[in-house]
């Protein structure tokens, strides 16, 4: 992705809502490390996985600086960006509690990586 920015995708049966966020573990990358990642994607019937009915894809993306988030990026580049790994999710937590669509204007600001945040809600607008 551009500037280094990292799409990693989950296959999963858990369910979040828009604005949540996750602590992903891939003992690939690192055995005992762990993140907190917001989730850029909605879990929907209308985007559903490759892997089969009940699934959905939960979407993190990031910019890597250091330590775990570098870690992925450089196995990325050494192993290809289509490599397997096994990852554990904690979560999802936080999130709003009212719905966007309760308000009648909605004004979303976001910089750099922080887009990530609002994506999710975007797209449950648009939805």
């Amino acid at each position: 992705m551009p500037e280094n920015a990292v799409k990693v995708t989950i296959p999963t049966q858990m369910k979040w809502r828009p604005g949540q966020y996750v602590y992903l573990r891939m003992p690939g990358i690192s055995v005992f490390g762990n993140h907190p990642f917001t989730v850029a994607s909605l879990c929907s019937e209308d985007f559903p996985s490759d892997y089969g009915e009940g699934y959905r894809d939960m979407v993190l993306v990031f910019r890597p600086f250091g330590g775990f988030t570098k870690a992925v990026l450089e196995s990325a580049i050494e192993r290809g960006p289509w490599h397997t790994y096994r990852a554990f999710i904690d979560g999802p937590y936080g999130g709003m509690q009212r719905r966007m669509e309760a308000f009648d204007h909605v004004v979303l600001v976001a910089g750099g990586s922080g887009i990530t945040a609002i994506a999710s809600q975007l797209l449950d607008l648009i939805k």
